[in-house]
């Protein structure tokens, strides 16, 4: 199931909350994901933004399981075996997430987060990173906080 089919499956199931009402990146989205407990939820409306921001997928256990096809109890399960068995990825021509193609990246152009007073700026949290080096084409990914530090480069630690 894409990610798409699986927030409508659980939308449908009252698992995810939609606010349709205009919300600021600055503060306000954080203390609403925060006010729902980390519920999963959808802002369609971001104000000064074309995108919108989805929260909350992974912070439920019983969500996770439920999007890998599984249950809580054969969660860790479900996970080690796909770390033994990897599968291939299937290979496509066209996929959604190459609807849009951007050229001259401009990361502020897309609605990170503001979460707290003190927070040394806006970052993306629990951020995945997959990013090929244009000269020998290997693949890199992390897993972490991405501060955004220039429109075309989030201060991001690279692991090997």
């Amino acid at each position: 199931m894409d990610l798409r089919n699986f927030l409508s499956k659980i939308e449908t199931e009252d698992k995810l909350v939609r606010i349709k009402k205009e919300v600021s990146i600055e503060k306000e989205i954080a203390n609403v994901i925060y006010s729902l407990n980390e519920k999963p939820v959808i802002f369609d409306n971001v104000k000064s933004y074309n995108f919108p921001i989805f929260a909350g997928i992974t912070s439920n256990r019983d969500i996770i399981a439920e999007g890998l096809g599984t249950t809580k109890e054969k969660l860790l399960l479900k996970l080690v075996e796909s770390l033994r068995s990897p599968k291939l990825p299937k290979i496509i021509d066209k996929a959604p997430c190459q609807e849009v193609i951007v050229k001259d990246v401009d990361l502020k152009k897309y609605p990170l987060l503001f979460h707290l007073d003190g927070d040394g700026g806006r970052y993306g949290s629990a951020t995945v990173a997959t990013i090929k080096d244009p000269d020998t084409w290997k693949l890199e990914k992390t897993n972490s906080l991405q501060d955004l530090l220039e429109k075309d480069k989030p201060e991001q630690p690279m692991i090997k």
